[in-house]
């Protein structure tokens, strides 16, 4: 699959008349907590040609598609529209950044932005990306008696990142299970989780299980307790004008002129 997936990030290059420069898998693939069914969520941030960013018109600045039943899901940004994202703290840039899983890495903006990251990032805003994540996910995922198990991952992973980000002040590792190591849970709670993320990876995408109602419990409570602790926080994103700069110099790289 591997390998589809390249050449059809190839192919949008001929396509559109762009240049792909950094691709990786996103969602639960990503987050190491994939089943064998679960789809490819590829992200990618691609760059037009000098021309279109030069054009009086507006032109579309994303690039989607859904394909194979639904398997693959691709999305894509323009390099202009990521680089405005980024310079806020965009937390899903920032996950694309560190991806265990790349497809496409091209002409170093990956290590260009990297290198930015903590010029950029803002805890509050990310705790507020994290918390609305996991809330939305709860609410309508959830609240009813039989759940999909995959579910509860989608609101405790962002719940562990906004402890991450409380604890380190810096972005959270992209690795589930790099998040619940460094997290403190009462005994039993930690192995309900991790029978949990054992039938997750064992089941397929649309099997149900009985809600776990320690889990519920601790998710309520959590969203009570971050929404407090982020409320205290202040609002420290950093912008720079060297991202003028960098886009100017990606594009020399990209198109060379």
């Amino acid at each position: 699959m591997h390998t589809k997936i390249i050449e059809r990030l190839e192919s949008f290059e001929q396509e559109y008349n762009v240049k792909v420069l950094y691709a990786v898998e996103s969602g639960s693939r990503a987050w190491g907590f994939a089943s064998t069914t679960s789809d490819y969520d590829v992200r990618f941030i691609y760059a037009e040609t000098i021309d279109r960013y030069l054009s009086l018109e507006n032109t579309r600045d994303v690039i989607e598609s859904t394909e194979e039943n639904g398997l693959l899901d691709f999305s894509g940004w323009d390099l202009k529209k990521a680089m405005k994202l980024f310079r806020k703290g965009n937390p899903a840039l920032m996950e694309w950044l560190n991806s265990p899983i790349v497809y496409i890495d091209r002409y170093g903006v990956a290590d260009i932005l990297r290198s930015a990251a903590l010029m950029c990032f803002s805890p509050k805003s990310s705790i507020y990306h994290y918390l609305h994540m996991s809330n939305r996910n709860y609410n309508e995922y959830i609240t009813g008696d039989r759940v999909r198990v995959k579910r509860y991952f989608y609101v405790l992973r962002p719940i562990f990142a906004c402890h991450w980000i409380l604890k380190y002040q810096n972005q959270p590792p992209v690795l589930y299970s790099e998040l619940f190591s460094d997290i403190d849970l009462p005994a039993n709670l930690e192995e309900e989780i991790e029978n949990l993320y054992s039938l997750r990876v064992s089941l397929q995408e649309d099997e149900h299980i009985n809600k776990s109602e320690i889990v519920n419990k601790y998710i309520i409570e959590e969203f009570s307790s971050l929404k407090k602790l982020v409320d205290t926080l202040s609002s420290t994103t950093e912008s720079s004008d060297n991202f003028d700069n960098v886009f100017r110099q990606v594009l020399k790289d990209v198109w060379g002129f």
